[in-house]
């Protein structure tokens, strides 16, 4: 844990939900055809990437708890979802938090309005709020 403020310390969300093999296999299934394949699997953070670009990746703390879930894009460089741990885990509680990540590889030509509703079902499912809501308030708008 780190220091935090006044107010007590910083902390990330612990998570409802284990992650495991065949919760991953379930979340998986929600890709649909967008799915490339099944890597039911946690990569530690700080070992090396994997190779998807476009992807839904699920971070899980010490305790194997799904405690967020994020996207990368088919724009993004490979090892996207290793990249972006990195830079979430430039926050100190996530650093000390976040213990790795599950990848579900998406092909690249997946849509990102098809993007955005993946990732906001496995969310619900796993009992984890969308982040950024501001602006994906406004693609759900247009995702219809």
């Amino acid at each position: 844990m780190n220091a935090g403020t006044s107010a007590g310390p910083v902390k990330v969300w612990p998570g409802v939900v284990q992650m495991n093999e065949n919760r991953y296999r379930h979340l998986a299934q929600l890709a649909g055809t967008h799915l490339v394949e099944l890597r039911p699997y946690e990569v530690r953070a700080g070992d090396g990437g994997t190779d998807e670009r476009c992807a839904i990746y699920i971070a899980t703390n010490h305790s194997g708890h799904a405690c967020y879930a994020g996207q990368t894009r088919p724009q993004d460089a490979h090892d996207a979802a290793a990249r972006r741990l990195r830079q979430h885990r430039r926050a100190p509680s996530k650093a000390d938090e976040w213990r790795g990540y599950w990848v579900i590889p998406l092909d690249d030509r997946t849509t990102q309005a098809d993007l955005n509703r993946i990732e906001r079902e496995i969310c619900a499912r796993l009992g984890l709020q969308v982040r950024n809501t501001r602006w994906r308030k406004r693609a759900a708008r247009t995702d219809h």
